[in-house]
């Protein structure tokens, strides 16, 4: 029997990806690849990917693979990140506002598990007087797109995880934000009246 081969970003991962697939019931199954490769790709980065090969513990890679990620992460940044606009009173406001939100902490983590697992993904959500960003793992994220196009920007996206509590009871923790039609309003920072909202739904079960 001839087993089909998969050409993707995480091809290069296939001598591995067939033997360590993540398992979960609740995890799509279109998921699952993306999923797994994550794992690998974190053994690699932490030094541990000679445990991935059965009977070869004396097995180990060459080359430190963290020194690579950082090395990479710092091209990336350069010297020195900057808000610019053409409009002085928003790049203020820009700037102050990442100031005070430690937004190139952000960046930099991002930066960081991009390197490592080629994701990142950022959460930006509404605070009392300002908005926060933060970095969401990306083994998290579920993105549910409309139809077969694979559209750069899905307008639901489901946040998963599973935790453990104090009782030792396992748990699913799901965060769904989807973009829904609204009727027309206007908004302070644009000229054009907004026609969506973020809608948001919290649920959780025993795993």
């Amino acid at each position: 029997m001839t087993m089909p081969l998969t050409i993707d970003q995480y091809a290069g991962l296939n001598h591995h990806l067939d033997r360590y697939t993540v398992n979960a019931p609740w995890i799509p199954a279109g998921e699952t690849r993306r999923l797994t490769a994550y794992n690998i790709l974190a053994a690699y980065a932490n030094g541990t990917a000679w445990q991935l090969t059965p009977n070869l513990d004396q097995l180990r890679e060459y080359g430190e693979p963290a020194l690579l990620i950082e090395q990479t992460v710092s091209a990336v940044m350069g010297d020195s990140q900057e808000i610019q606009s053409p409009n002085e009173d928003v790049q203020a406001a820009l700037r102050d506002w990442a100031t005070h939100d430690n937004f190139l902490l952000t960046l930099l983590e991002a930066e960081r598990k991009t390197a490592t697992l080629g994701d990142a993904v950022y959460l930006i959500e509404a605070g009392e007087t300002r908005p926060h960003v933060s970095v969401i793992d990306p083994g998290f994220y579920f993105p549910v797109y409309d139809d077969d196009s694979r559209a750069q920007y899905p307008t639901k996206v489901h946040l998963g995880w599973e935790y453990t509590d104090q009782d030792g009871k396992a748990w699913i923790k799901r965060t769904t934000y989807e973009l829904k039609p609204v009727q027309p309003y206007s908004v302070p920072w644009g000229d054009k009246p907004a026609t969506v909202e973020c809608f948001v739904t919290e649920a959780k079960w025993r795993g």
